[in-house]
């Protein structure tokens, strides 16, 4: 048998163990999604005013999680539609929307410095696709500081949030005064801040 003819024996024999076609890896969840906050390249996180936005085209979306200490909001072309308590690993689909192009944005709202969030990606549901990821904005905003500025407990009527599900259901760093400033100037932002930890010193010393 010649060098040539071995050669195309190898590569069929490639080919069928393959299913015959090459294999082709998964695009990962930043090759689809646009973020500006402090994420590594695992997509995992711990800090504050993190967010993931995307496009899709079809009825519904999923978005895969793994994380079972954080609350995020969901959001479709603007619109809050869903706020996730604790998810763990899950994909949370949004269904019933209209055949076109949508727009889709995870934000999460509370702190974890004890505990690492992971975003696994946005999946398209039947017969619609996931779109090229959005582009960055041209401001980019970062914000430095420490309870105030994560928005903490900023969503309660009452100041002790101890009757009304507690300090993490009650803060939302996407309604922080950083997040509503950057979305007055068209800006992604980066929010550098946990409570209790202050820029020259820490809470209790």
């Amino acid at each position: 048998m010649s060098r040539v003819t071995a050669a195309a024996v190898l590569v069929a024999a490639l080919v069928t163990l393959s299913g015959g076609s090459a294999a082709v890896s998964a695009p990962g969840a930043l090759d689809q999604a646009h973020t500006a906050g402090r994420v590594t390249k695992q997509v995992q996180y711990t800090w504050p005013g993190v967010y993931f936005e995307g496009r899709f085209r079809g009825t519904s979306v999923g978005i895969s999680l793994n994380d079972s200490t954080n609350y995020y909001d969901v959001q479709i072309d603007g619109r809050t539609v869903s706020t996730l308590t604790k998810p763990g690993r899950t994909t949370y689909w949004v269904r019933n929307l209209s055949n076109a192009e949508h727009r889709v944005r995870l934000a999460k709202r509370s702190e974890s410095p004890w505990a690492v969030g992971e975003f696994v990606g946005f999946v398209a549901g039947s017969g619609g696709a996931v779109l090229s990821k959005p582009v960055a904005r041209t401001r980019q905003i970062e914000f430095i500081g420490d309870s105030l500025t994560a928005g903490y407990g900023n969503m309660s009527t009452t100041r002790d949030c101890s009757t009304n599900g507690g300090v993490d259901r009650n803060t939302n760093a996407d309604l922080s005064f950083g997040a509503l400033t950057s979305r007055a100037l068209n800006a992604d932002y980066q929010i550098n801040a946990f409570s209790g930890r202050g820029m020259v010193r820490n809470y209790g010393g």
